[in-house]
């Protein structure tokens, strides 16, 4: 009796692990091979490298933009529906009450408002190009059914709406508001260079190690040693790895 109940175990485990790994590898893109994208003006090549990343080329802008926009989606659509969700106070929606406070917080600061005036302000080539880059997203929104969706997606039974060009904006102002979320700290330095002098500034809040990396080595007035920065390999020099879908 007891063998049966672990052979009926070992059975049932077997069958689910073979199942979730189907599950799972349902929803990868695929890496190899040739896709027909409606909306493209000519061939687009992709090359994947050895890390995954993918280096897009095409023979006009627009289709690089679209392009762009497919491959985005295709690896990141989860993070790309989170993060709009987030730029938009609307976490608590898939979430519930325990992101209320983030909710509130980003629709204080006003983030798609802002994305939305400033769709107005851009110029025509910044539109066309945001425009052709949410039409990609939209290529795979619209193909990604059923398991195709990221796993995340499935889960929680989220279906992205259609991507928008101040979406991609909103996001961006976003990640600008995170990456400078040391503004107090900035204050403080300010109030003290204003009350004591920079000098005297730097001796109470610190001074960037100049023996520490900086992202701008070796250019000038950026510090750091002149070899540091050397001429930049050509992209397909880059990309030695398997070769990825191309997209006629």
């Amino acid at each position: 009796m007891l063998k049966r109940f672990v052979l009926v175990g070992v059975v049932l485990v077997g069958v689910g692990s073979g199942t979730a790994w189907w599950w799972a590898r349902s929803s990868l893109p695929t890496l190899d091979g040739e896709l027909r994208m409606p909306g493209l003006q000519g061939p687009v090549e992709v090359q994947i490298d050895d890390r995954g990343v993918p280096h897009i080329y095409a023979r006009e802008p627009e289709d690089a933009w679209f392009t762009v926009g497919v491959f985005h989606a295709r690896d990141r659509l989860w993070q790309m529906e989170l993060y709009r969700r987030v730029a938009d106070g609307r976490l608590s929606e898939i979430f519930g009450a325990t992101t209320l406070p983030i909710d509130k917080r980003l629709r204080t600061l006003g983030l798609r408002a802002a994305a939305e005036s400033e769709w107005q302000r851009l110029g025509a080539a910044a539109r066309a190009a945001l425009t052709r880059y949410a039409e990609g997203v939209n290529t795979v929104i619209a193909a990604d059914v059923g398991r195709r969706r990221p796993l995340e997606l499935q889960m929680l039974g989220v279906r992205p709406a259609t991507w928008t060009p101040a979406d991609s904006l909103a996001v961006g102002r976003l990640l600008a508001w995170r990456l400078a979320e040391n503004h107090q700290a900035e204050l403080v330095r300010a109030a003290l260079a204003a009350r004591f002098g920079t000098a005297e500034a730097q001796r109470l809040a610190g001074r960037y190690p100049p023996e520490a990396p900086a992202i701008l080595e070796g250019l000038p007035g950026a510090g750091g040693p002149p070899s540091a920065v050397g001429p930049a390999p050509p992209v397909r020099q880059t990309s030695p790895g398997r070769s990825g879908p191309e997209v006629p």
